[in-house]
C-alpha cells in the first residue's frame, strides 16, 4: 500500500543519509548525559555521549520504538510525566500504554498548564529530599539482556569511563561503564544473570575532592 509521507525516515531507504552523517560525526567528543537518557531505538538507558551520538546516527535507518521507552519508564517506577510543546502525540501513546497505572500525564500546551507542571516538579523534588540519600551510587543496566561483568575486584578505584562489562541482548551488545570517578563497592550481579533496563548491577562510592 503506497503511503503518503514526507520521506522514508527510519527505514533502510535512508542508508545514504546515514553514511554521510557517520562521516560528519567522526571525531566528536560529546559530554556524557547528566540525566537518565533513553534511546528511541530500544528504550535502553544511554550512559555516555559517544553512545548517544552512535545511536542518533544508527536510528536514521532504524524504527522508532517509543513503546520500548515507555516500558523502561514503567519499570523505573515513574509517577508523572510532562510532554513539552508541541504536546499531545506522545502523551496519547503513554495514556494507552499506562492505562490504569496511576501515572499522571501532563501535556504542556499553553501557559495555563505551567502551574500544574511546577507542582509536579516541586512534588518530585520534595520526595527526593525526604528520602535518605546514600553515600554510594548505583550503576544500572542500560538494556535488557545477559550481563557479563568486567573482571574488576571490589574496592578498585575506577576513573570515569572505566568499562564495567556489557549486556548481551537479542540484537546487540551494549557496553556499561562508570559515569564518574569512584570505587567499586559491590557487584550486584554475576556472569550470565538476566537483567532488565534499569536493574542495578553494581554500587560505587563516588570520589569526593577534599
Amino acid at each position: 500500500m503506497p503511503l503518503s509521507v514526507a520521506g522514508a525516515f527510519h527505514t533502510p531507504y535512508m542508508a545514504s543519509a546515514r553514511e554521510e552523517l557517520e562521516g560528519l560525526v567522526d571525531g566528536l567528543r560529546p559530554a556524557d548525559p547528566s540525566r537518565l537518557l533513553l534511546s528511541n531505538s530500544d528504550g535502553a538507558a544511554v550512559s555516555t555521549g559517544a553512545e548517544a551520538v552512535r545511536r542518533l546516527v544508527s536510528q536514521i535507518t532504524s524504527p522508532v520504538r517509543f513503546d520500548a521507552c515507555l516500558a523502561t519508564l514503567r519499570d523505573l517506577g515513574v509517577t508523572a510525566v510532562i510532554e513539552l510543546p508541541p504536546a499531545g502525540a506522545l502523551a496519547g501513546l503513554a495514556k494507552r500504554e499506562w492505562k490504569g497505572a496511576g501515572v499522571e500525564i501532563l501535556t504542556l500546551s499553553g501557559p495555563a498548564d505551567l502551574d500544574r507542571a511546577r507542582e509536579l516538579i516541586a512534588a518530585e523534588r520534595g520526595r527526593a529530599e525526604a528520602e535518605h540519600l546514600p553515600d554510594w551510587r548505583v550503576v544500572v543496566a542500560p538494556a535488557r539482556g545477559t550481563v557479563s561483568p568486567a573482571e574488576v575486584a571490589e574496592g578498585t578505584r575506577l576513573p570515569a569511563g572505566s568499562p564495567l562489562g556489557c549486556i548481551r541482548g537479542r540484537r546487540e551488545e551494549v557496553n556499561v561503564s562508570a559515569a564518574y570517578d569512584g570505587v567499586l563497592a559491590e557487584w550486584l550481579v554475576q556472569e550470565g544473570d538476566l537483567v532488565d533496563a534499569g536493574d542495578p548491577i553494581a554500587r560505587l562510592y563516588p570520589e569526593v575532592s577534599a
